[in-house]
């Protein structure tokens, strides 16, 4: 008998090759396991139904869908309202500085709301209400909305990080916003005033820009006899009261 040969050795590309899913080696075909036991569908957490909320909802009938609406209604109408971030209930904007020259020597004949680019020395002293709007305007330049002119003065601690107090701040509008204003700007008599100065609800600056027209002196004159009026009226009226 001649001498025994070792065994070959197995290498990676000598592996027998797996059959793919759905065929066997022979070509015949194997039953998919997802088709042979198919998952069951899934079921939302407290619900007996595994059909979705539009199923069950057409399945309804009128009477069970206006309850449910006007319990979700109930609920929504019952929540109370968020906090801001200055810590009070509901909407309320914070007032830091309002222009009353404005409604005296202009006649408004537009509004925006503008955000305001700012550096956190100017927040912390807006938030002291160290902020004077009396001198200060704004101007398109280069594509840009700028507040020119207005004074917040320097924070003391801030130190050598602190900001000038007259340095001209860039404001933040829509593109849309920003074509129109534009466009009003350019017009001859019309500037823009800046009107007031506050925090919204979630603690964010904003700027209330007014498209103004300057005032005549009789124009002046007639805002000074409604203002006396009106301070005629009022002053009646809670001595009435009283």
């Amino acid at each position: 008998m001649g001498a025994a040969f070792p065994a070959a050795p197995r290498f990676p590309w000598s592996a027998p090759r797996r059959a793919k899913p759905g065929r066997s080696h022979q070509g015949e075909a194997v039953p998919s396991r997802i088709s042979a036991s198919p998952r069951p569908p899934r079921q939302c957490a407290g619900t007996e139904s595994p059909l979705p909320f539009a199923a069950r909802w057409a399945g309804l009938s009128r009477q069970k869908r206006r309850e449910y609406s006007q319990r979700m209604a109930k609920k929504s109408k019952n929540k109370a309202p968020k906090p801001s971030a200055n810590g009070a209930q509901g909407a309320t904007n914070t007032m830091i500085s309002e222009n009353r020259k404005a409604s005296y020597k202009y006649e408004v004949m537009e509004h925006l709301e503008c955000g305001m680019v700012l550096m956190g020395s100017e927040v912390k002293a807006m938030r002291e209400g160290r902020v004077s709007l009396e001198e200060a305007y704004g101007r398109v330049r280069n594509g840009e909305l700028w507040l020119i002119n207005s004074d917040i003065s320097e924070y003391r601690q801030a130190t050598r990080w602190n900001h000038s107090p007259k340095r001209p701040r860039k404001l933040l509008v829509h593109r849309r916003q920003y074509e129109q204003l534009s466009r009003r700007a350019h017009e001859r008599g019309l500037t823009l005033i800046p009107l007031k100065l506050y925090f919204n609800p979630r603690g964010i600056a904003k700027l209330l820009l007014g498209i103004c027209r300057g005032k005549r002196v009789h124009d002046k004159r007639e805002s000074l006899k409604e203002a006396d009026a009106k301070r005629r009226i009022d002053r009646s009226l809670r001595r009435g009261r009283s």
